[in-house]
């Protein structure tokens, strides 16, 4: 077992990365039982339990971090592991840095619209206008893509734990590390403008013009940019 400064700040630092990610993955307030409001991606988001995968896949990378010489008693192709992934590099700095900034405001989004907030869409009490909603229109979906697809790049690639389970031919195979965290992007962002485009339109016809003035003044997901 290697307990060296390295390796145990990095394990420290993975773990709070994924105690942030399952707080994001979280609603904040139960999901309403009943809605008239038109939501084509409900099934999806009808959730308030972070992924158990991801605990197991923090702990499976923890102990392949911690144990770097056994590595080969519980990983079938310890040889092929990116090391890039187990130990502080500029792929595991970005990953962090990314989870570091991006979760935070999600969290924040959560606090600023309070009771408002539900993974499943439901008509708002009021329309939100203050804070960082002063500057962007979603900020927490610009953050929770931000969230998987860094996710999705770091603990789904094949030369990551990935390779402990999967055929040798696989994780060999040029450019198929990548095809994970692609596939989360695409699939995040078709999510994603589906729901934008549901929460807008319930937005419009609860707000009117309210929320006409408020949408043509700010931008949908980064502040001054688009």
């Amino acid at each position: 077992m290697d307990l060296s400064i390295q390796n145990t700040s990095l394990v420290a630092t993975l773990t709070l990365c994924g105690y942030l990610i399952s707080l994001c993955a979280k609603t904040p307030n139960p999901n309403p039982t009943k809605s008239n409001v038109k939501d084509r991606i409900a099934l999806v988001t009808d959730t308030s339990k972070p992924s158990q995968f991801l605990l197991l896949f923090i702990f499976y990378h923890c102990v392949l971090i911690l144990f770097p010489n056994d590595r080969t008693s519980f990983c079938l192709n310890a040889d092929l592991l990116n090391e890039d992934l187990f130990t502080w590099s500029p792929t595991s700095i970005a990953f962090v840095v990314t989870i570091f900034i991006a979760a935070p405001i999600r969290l924040l989004a959560y606090a600023t619209l309070g009771k408002n907030f539900t993974f499943r869409l439901n008509k708002p009490k009021n329309l939100v206008t203050s804070g960082m909603y002063a500057y962007v229109q979603h900020p927490s979906y610009t953050t929770l893509f931000l969230i998987n697809v860094a996710s999705a790049f770091f603990w789904m690639r094949l030369d990551g734990i990935s390779a402990c389970y999967l055929p040798s031919f696989l994780v060999k195979v040029k450019g198929l590390n990548w095809v994970a965290g692609l596939a989360m992007s695409v699939f995040t962002t078709l999510g994603l403008w589906v729901r934008v485009k549901d929460e807008e339109g319930m937005l419009k016809n609860e707000f009117g013009q309210y929320w006409i003035e408020y949408h043509r003044k700010t931008k949908r997901f980064i502040p001054g940019i688009v």
